[in-house]
């Protein structure tokens, strides 16, 4: 376990792997929740126009 200065604490490579994953999972939670919203708002305006 190494003192990173700029992180301001010590981190072991679990932690920082850790910190990854959760990162890469919330950015991937955030993509698809921005995915789910365009296509509901595309097929609202499908809907609309079809009528």
């Amino acid at each position: 376990m190494k003192y990173n200065p700029n992180r301001g604490r010590c981190f072991s490579g679990a932690e920082i792997a850790a910190y990854r994953a959760r990162q890469r999972i919330r950015q991937m939670q955030r993509q698809q929740q921005i995915r789910e919203m365009a296509a509901a708002r595309k097929q609202s305006t499908v809907k609309k126009t079809g009528e």
